[in-house]
């Protein structure tokens, strides 16, 4: 490696996470001439070979993203800590909560130039449990820690992160840039039109988690079925066992069995499975940063339900490329697909909308160049 080439660290919790949202803006850093670095809890091997086939130097750490066990948090930054001392890169790139938190500090602590990237909140600034409730207040406190010093850059991919950031004075505000979402490629994810079916199909996919709202998908589900509306819910997604608010294997297969959705597994064929739908929906319960699957059923020309939480509603207009509901109202959700069955005209507007929308704000090639220009101003 050639002693002037410029070392960037991503630090990360899961290494699927990372494959799935960061790989091509990694490759941009690569080609641009960084030797990239990714610090990752490695569970799969393929995954990790992934990067490695990229040229990517790989190190794993140990990142429990639902753990309130001080002494996991502990050992957590003393390996990022280390990992960063023995590699010493140009720029740290946090992603996600607790690698902001920790890799932050440990950035902090050894004088480099640190990004914290925040995707959402999540559930410690939505929820209200007293467990949420502390959570909340621990993070604030480390936030601070990590991020108000001159050298820390925070970026957002949504305004109202932002303005929560402002209101509890983490970081400097000169420091914060916006960058709307992780971007998708609108080649690959190429307006469809609809295919014409007797039974249209609805599509929730995204990780297992109640918080997303699948629950509450199922719910509205047969409602409509009871009403005599004939559709086929097509669920895809991952199963994200690690998290707290996991909906358990068992539980999916269950509906599947009992024929109140069609599971799909996971997909890595995106582009196809959605352009097979007719509406996509993620009635999600919590603060997201910009949710990449509405992304990309946008881009495919899809009309959308979701709800008017942080994050969904930046991709998401009300009554422009699809509907907003309440978080947690099933009855609402029904309502909105009721509305959208049977109209395939204003599907179609929608989803045209939504195309136009992502061409403008959500180009994968616009938002790679905001992040190399943020990675050479540092």
């Amino acid at each position: 490696m050639p002693p002037s080439r410029k070392k960037i660290a991503y630090i990360i919790n899961v290494d699927w996470y990372f494959v799935l949202h960061w790989l091509d803006r990694a490759r941009a850093a690569r080609d641009a001439g960084y030797a990239v670095h990714v610090f990752a809890d490695f569970t799969d091997p393929t995954h990790q070979q992934t990067m490695e086939d990229e040229g990517f130097i790989c190190r794993r750490i140990s990142v429990d993203r639902k753990s309130m066990n001080p002494l996991k948090d502990v050992w957590s930054f003393l390996q990022i800590h280390a990992a960063l001392r023995s590699v010493r890169p140009d720029i740290v790139h946090c992603i996600t909560v607790k690698p902001n938190l920790y890799g932050g500090l440990a950035g902090r602590l050894l004088g480099l130039k640190t990004i914290l990237n925040v995707t959402g909140l999540g559930l410690a600034f939505s929820g209200r449990t007293f467990r949420t409730f502390i959570s909340r207040q621990i993070i604030k406190q480390l936030y601070r820690a990590a991020a108000n010093h001159p050298s820390c850059k925070i970026v957002f991919e949504n305004g109202d992160d932002r303005a929560v950031f402002t209101r509890l004075g983490i970081g400097f505000p000169e420091n914060y840039i916006l960058i709307p979402g992780s971007g998708v490629d609108v080649d690959l994810f190429a307006y469809t039109p609809e295919m014409v079916s007797e039974e249209p199909v609805i599509l929730f996919a995204g990780r297992l988690l109640w918080d997303k709202g699948l629950g509450d998908v199922v719910a509205a589900a047969g409602l409509l079925r009871k009403q005599g509306q004939r559709f086929r819910l097509n669920v895809a997604g991952i199963v994200d066992s690690r998290s707290q608010n996991a909906i358990p294997l068992a539980q999916v297969r269950g509906w599947h069995e009992q024929g109140l959705i069609n599971w799909l597994g996971e997909r890595h064929d995106m582009p196809r499975v959605l352009a097979e739908a007719n509406i996509v929906v993620l009635p999600s319960c919590y603060g997201e940063g910009v949710p990449r699957v509405l992304i990309e059923a946008a881009a495919v020309g899809r009309a959308i339900v979701t709800t008017g939480v942080s994050g969904c509603r930046d991709i998401v207009l009300h009554e422009e490329n699809g509907l907003l509901v309440e978080p947690g109202k099933p009855e609402q959700v029904a309502l909105a697909l009721e509305r959208l069955l049977g109209d395939p005209g204003l599907r179609r507007e929608f989803g045209l909308r939504g195309r136009r929308l992502v061409e403008e704000v959500f180009d994968q090639h616009r938002v790679i160049t905001q992040k190399l220009a943020l990675y050479h101003s540092l």
